[in-house]
């Protein structure tokens, strides 16, 4: 925070009194240059007032700047001091009590040499005491615009300990060449050639993953029931199954691209990030669990069109079944994906969509292999009255997926939701078996139970998110664990306190598996107090674009990652599949 420069400025800006607050924008120097500038919003609270950090904890909103700047000009994002920690209760929120450079790089056109330029914005805040009051002021500067760089204006020296006071998390660029990174350059990227390699064995990885073993079940009934056809016949369906897999992949790669271009914070399983997304995935293997038990048969009626396009026969059937194979990979990140998908999120289109295509050439690869080597078909079992009694039994794995997928929405939504979603899966029950009678009643009574169904799908948008949140903090998190947030972590790096950062979601079963067999254990946890280690544990359950600039810097797509910071340095970068033995001897090594 800047301390002791409330001298005036003799530059031409106007200084606003807000309520509890004062405003303005100054300058590093006394005229601007062609190329990069420096300005700042000064906010200079009263005592016992704050106002907040870009990520302001549990309350408040971070203060921000809306630009109307001259032709040719251009202003940077915020680059914002490290903030101070306010406790109220059980809340904890990150902000400014004292006066504070919020710095803004302004570039400026050669064309502009010569010309007085006149910067404007509109300054946003939040400013709280026991009480909160929101705030705004319109403020220019005026400055003139010179072919070297000006002299140091009366503020440089503020602008110099602000500077000094900027935060390096992994993923942040320093303003400039005199504020240099506490963690180096950003992680190397793997080539396209790697990264396809990469991407096609994450793929392969997928199909040993617990995520995606209730669709291979699906598929391994229909291998072996097509044991023993024509080879043309094995490998139609081996080609159907793959452009299933490689499109579905596509097109999650695709609507991952295009939502970011859109400005959104998104990366490899958002979709899971959604309560309605969750509850159809639920009801559609739910769905799928009753036909393999043999309860229900579904036809083309609407009840039945999602689901019979998995189980009926013919290519269709194949292909849509890849499809499904994709939607429930989704919560699983094998190893060597995220190194693959993060180098993709940052290349054009085109090389991204190739690396996607990779990744589902990966995941089909068993199953294109069988269709197309006799040798491979042979080795499986023939076909017989045995395939029934297996169909069946592989229901359960569908049940139990539908099982884990309420819990998950649970998580993200609180215990209120959940059972709405069951009464859903109930009314998909009573519409299967009205299924069976063929009446007007019959058909009535069913499309009502499946309008209910539908209906009671969208129950999780309205439920109370906020408090559930709140509530599951403490379930979330071990007692000795923390909440990631960038002011902590940078907070525990400028103290030199060695910290892992664990980037979870609770739909991610990579990320539950590494916790319970490695991070949970008494030999990890032992060893982190041994040696002082602070958790931090950062939940991307639901979308937080503060996690997500994490995964980027580090070119990953998704969760897990997990990260070891030492006393000083660049941190480790842990594998995506953990052993206590790996995590204990990476933390006597720092």
């Amino acid at each position: 925070m800047v301390t002791g420069f409330f001298a005036a400025a003799l530059l031409a800006a106007n200084v606003v009194t807000a309520p509890h607050v004062q405003a303005e924008l100054v300058a590093e120097r006394d005229a601007l240059a062609p190329g990069a500038n420096w300005v700042a919003l000064r906010l200079a609270p009263e005592a016992g007032w704050h106002t907040y950090y870009r990520e302001p904890g549990d309350v408040g909103l971070p203060t921000s700047l809306k630009w109307s700047l001259p032709d040719g000009y251009a202003a940077g994002e915020i680059q914002w001091p490290a903030p101070e920690t306010f406790h109220l209760g059980e809340e904890t929120s990150y902000g400014y009590s004292r006066e504070t450079l919020h710095l803004v790089e302004i570039t400026v056109p050669a064309s502009a040499i010569g010309i007085e330029a006149t910067l404007a914005a509109q300054a946003s805040w939040l400013v709280c005491a026991d009480t909160c009051i929101p705030g705004k002021a319109q403020l220019t500067l005026t400055l003139p615009v010179r072919s070297a760089p000006g002299a140091a204006s009366a503020w440089a020296a503020a602008f110099a300990q602000a500077r000094s006071q900027i935060p390096r998390p992994a993923f942040s660029p320093a303003p400039d060449a005199r504020s240099p990174a506490l963690t180096g350059p950003p992680a190397a990227e793997p080539s396209l050639w790697l990264a396809l390699v990469l991407a096609l064995l994450g793929g392969l990885t997928l199909n040993l993953m617990p995520c995606v073993f209730p669709v291979l079940s699906i598929k391994a009934v229909s291998v072996m029931e097509a044991r023993g056809k024509e080879h043309n016949h094995q490998r139609g369906h081996a080609l159907a199954y793959t452009a299933g897999v490689v499109l579905s992949t596509l097109a999650a790669g695709g609507a991952i691209l295009a939502l970011r271009a859109m400005g959104q914070a998104l990366g490899w399983g958002f979709q899971l990030q959604s309560p309605v997304f969750v509850a159809v995935i639920a009801y559609l293997l739910f769905a799928l669990g009753l036909s393999m038990s043999g309860l229900v048969q579904f036809g083309t009626s609407v009840m039945g069109v999602g689901q019979s396009l998995t189980v009926r026969g013919g290519y269709a059937g194949t292909f849509f079944t890849g499809v499904l194979a994709v939607v429930v990979a989704s919560p699983c990140t094998a190893p060597f994906m995220g190194s693959a998908l993060g180098f993709a999120l940052t290349q054009p289109a085109v090389v991204a969509l190739a690396v996607f295509a990779a990744l589902g050439l990966g995941l089909a690869l068993p199953f294109l292999l069988i269709g197309f080597v006799p040798a491979l078909a042979r080795l499986l079992p023939r076909p017989g009255v045995w395939m029934e009694t297996f169909k069946q039994a592989m229901a359960f794995p569908l049940y139990l997926t539908v099982a884990w997928l309420i819990w998950v929405l649970a998580r993200q939504t609180g215990v209120d939701a959940v059972p709405v979603v069951l009464a859903g899966l109930v009314m998909i029950a009573i519409a299967s078996w009205l299924m069976a009678h063929a009446s007007l009643v019959g058909r009535a009574l069913r499309y009502a139970a499946l309008a209910v169904a539908i209906g009671l799908l969208f129950a999780p948008v309205f439920a109370p998110v906020g408090a559930a949140s709140a509530a599951t903090v403490a379930a979330k998190t071990a007692p000795t664990d923390e909440p990631y947030s960038d002011a902590r972590l940078a907070e525990l790096r400028a103290q030199g306190r060695p910290v892992f950062v664990n980037l979870t979601a609770d739909w991610c079963l990579t990320c539950k598996f590494n916790e319970r067999a490695a991070l949970a254990t008494d030999a990890v946890r032992d060893a982190m107090a041994q040696h002082g280690v602070v958790v931090l544990k950062g939940d991307w359950t639901r979308s937080d674009p503060a996690i997500t600039r994490v995964l980027e810097r580090f070119n990953r797509a998704g969760v897990p990652l997990y990260l070891l910071y030492g006393p000083s340095g660049e941190p480790a970068v842990l594998p995506q599949l953990l052993t206590p033995e790996a995590v204990v001897e990476e933390i006597a090594r720092i």
